[in-house]
C-alpha cells in the first residue's frame, strides 16, 4: 500500500507565444515528478520542440540483479530533447534524444555489500502515438496506439560500497556495445449498447543482446492494472513491477459493464509470452484474470478488485492479490 498527493500547473504562452509549460508531480515515498517545456511553431501548431526533465524513485519488488534477488528502489533522472510533428487532432510523431542516469538501490543487506548500482545511457529514439478516446478513465469508445523503437549506449556504470565507488567502465578495453528497443501496443474499445464497453489490447517488446555490463539494466518489468514508470508493462494477475522481461507479447481483453451511474464492474483477462532476463534464455507463458469495480469519483478514478495470476515460475508472491487505487496518476 502507497499513498501520496499529486500536485501539477500548465503555463501557456509564458515565456514566449505558443509556449506550454507543464508540471506534475507524485509526492509520497515512491516519488515521482515531470517538468516540461513545448514551443509550437508556426501558426497551425503542427511542429514543436520539448524539452522535459522526469525524476522518480519506484520499488521493484524481488528484483535479481547481479546474482542477487530482493526489493529494489529504482531512482532515475531522465533529461529529454524532442522534435514534434502533429498530424491532425489525435496523431503525434516525435523524434528524441536522451540521457538517463538510473540508480538500482538494493532494500537488503547485499552479500557483496553493495548499496547502489549506478548507470548513465545515451539514447536516442522515435515515437509515432494515436489517441481517440472519448474519455481518458473510463472509456467506451476510442483506439489507443504507441509505437516506439530506439537505440541505446553505456556512458558510465559503477557499484558502490557503502561510499566508496568502484567505476566499472573505465576498462581501456571495453567498449558498450549499442542496443535496440522496439515496443508497440494498441488496445480499442467499443460499445454493445449503452452500458456495456468491451476492449481488446495487444502490446509487444523486443530488446536486442549487448555486452555483459549493459545487460544488467537492459530490462523492463511486467505487472500492475497501470504503468507507474518508463519500464513498467501493465498485466493483470501480478503486482506492478513484479516479472522482469526482456521480450514479450501480450494480448488483453476487458469487460466494463456500467450497472449503476458511474460504477463500473471489471472482467480482465491477459495472456503473455515472456523472455526474461536469465540466461539461457526461456519462453514462458503467463495468464491473469481480474475481477474488479471502479467508480468515476470527484477526486478522481477509484479501482479495487482482486486478480489471479497463473506464471511456471516460482514467485515470492501468492496467485491470488487484491488491489486499489484511488485517484489520478500520471
Amino acid at each position: 500500500m502507497q499513498s501520496g498527493l499529486i500536485l501539477g500547473f500548465t503555463s501557456k504562452n509564458f515565456p514566449t507565444h505558443r509556449s506550454v509549460i507543464d508540471f506534475n508531480s507524485y509526492l509520497g515515498k515512491y516519488y515521482r515528478a515531470k517538468a516540461g517545456f513545448f514551443q509550437y511553431l508556426g501558426r497551425n501548431q503542427k511542429f514543436g520542440l520539448g524539452i522535459n526533465y522526469l525524476i522518480d524513485n519506484t520499488l521493484f519488488p524481488w528484483l535479481e540483479h547481479n546474482d542477487e534477488t530482493g526489493n529494489t528502489f529504482s531512482r532515475n533522472q531522465v533529461f529529454d530533447a524532442s522534435i514534434n510533428n502533429y498530424i491532425g487532432l489525435n496523431n503525434v510523431i516525435t523524434l528524441s534524444g536522451t540521457y538517463y542516469e538510473t540508480n538500482l538501490k538494493p532494500d537488503f543487506i547485499s552479500n557483496q555489500n553493495i548499496t547502489n548500482y549506478a548507470y548513465d545511457y545515451w539514447a536516442s529514439g522515435f515515437s509515432f502515438s494515436r489517441n481517440t478516446l472519448n474519455n481518458k478513465h473510463f472509456p467506451d469508445k476510442g483506439i489507443v496506439i504507441n509505437v516506439s523503437g530506439g537505440i541505446s549506449k553505456l556512458r558510465y556504470a559503477s557499484q558502490y560500497y557503502d561510499k566508496l565507488e568502484l567505476p566499472l567502465s573505465y576498462d581501456p578495453d571495453y567498449e558498450p556495445e549499442s542496443y535496440y528497443t522496439l515496443r508497440a501496443g494498441i488496445k480499442h474499445y467499443f460499445s454493445k449498447g449503452k452500458k456495456t464497453t468491451f476492449s481488446i489490447g495487444f502490446e509487444t517488446l523486443y530488446l536486442t543482446d549487448t555486452d555483459t555490463l549493459s545487460s544488467q539494466n537492459n530490462f523492463f518489468l511486467l505487472g500492475g492494472i497501470q504503468s507507474d514508470n518508463w519500464r513498467s508493462i501493465p498485466m493483470t494477475g501480478f503486482n506492478p513491477n513484479e516479472l522482469m522481461v526482456r521480450r514479450m507479447s501480450i494480448f488483453r481483453t476487458d469487460t466494463d459493464i456500467e450497472f449503476i451511474r458511474d460504477l463500473h464492474l471489471n472482467l480482465m483477462a491477459d495472456i503473455s509470452a515472456i523472455e526474461d532476463n536469465k540466461y539461457p534464455y526461456e519462453l514462458k507463458v503467463l495468464y491473469g484474470f481480474g475481477l474488479g469495480l471502479g467508480y468515476n469519483s470527484i477526486i478522481g478514478p477509484v479501482k479495487a478488485g482482486v486478480m489471479y495470476g497463473i506464471s511456471p515460475t516460482e514467485t515470492h508472491f501468492n496467485s491470488l492479490k487484491g488491489y486499489l487505487s484511488i485517484g489520478y496518476n500520471f
